[in-house]
């Protein structure tokens, strides 16, 4: 399936506003509640990124499954 790029832009702004900030390097999902933490680290550290499945209707995730 081809899709445009106007459509796939459209898809990833959406994505975008997928997690809502709880501070401290914490997110949840705005829709299923799926948790994401960030460790920012420092300057000799890189950044890592732990994040749970989303629940499998969460709109969100078939987006991301079906046009990413």
């Amino acid at each position: 399936m081809m899709i445009s790029d106007k459509l796939k832009t459209a898809i990833s702004k959406v994505l975008e506003q997928r997690w809502i900030d709880d501070e401290y390097g914490r997110f949840h999902c705005r829709s299923c509640g799926a948790n994401k933490f960030v460790d920012y680290g420092d300057h000799k550290t890189p950044t890592k990124e732990r994040v749970e499945s989303c629940s499998p209707n969460c709109p969100y995730r078939i987006l991301q499954e079906e046009f990413m």
